[in-house]
């Protein structure tokens, strides 16, 4: 009698990190916006802005946004619809660990978002 093992190996999730600083009439805002697309080809985004530097260690947001949809990718076109909107963002994969989000699909943001190892 002949048995096979068989390992399978578990198929993570892709997440992408971007975050910055902006300044409104308030003072500063913390951004941190986390990308993450799934193996089912839906994603999640989520979007949150803290007060400062000490917020974000503490996780404690000052307002927060979740977005839902699909994902499609060509080449290194990444494409998001949103579930509710339809809207329509737009990314160009530099390489395995970065994203770049594309404006009007031609022109590129100056920030990347950055692939989290987990």
């Amino acid at each position: 009698m002949i048995s096979f093992n068989s390992i399978y190996g578990q198929q993570k999730d892709d997440i992408f990190r971007i975050s910055g600083s902006t300044k409104n009439t308030n003072g500063y805002l913390y951004n941190v916006d986390i990308l993450i697309l799934k193996k089912d080809h839906t994603y999640e985004l989520l979007k949150q802005e803290y007060l400062s530097k000490k917020f974000v260690k503490k996780n404690i947001p000052f307002s927060a946004y979740k977005e839902k949809g699909n994902w499609f990718r060509s080449q290194d076109t990444l494409k998001l619809i949103d579930g509710k909107s339809q809207k329509e963002r737009w990314f160009l994969y530099l390489n395995r660990k970065r994203l770049i989000k594309l404006i009007n699909k031609k022109e590129k943001s100056q920030k990347a978002w950055n692939k989290i190892n987990y």
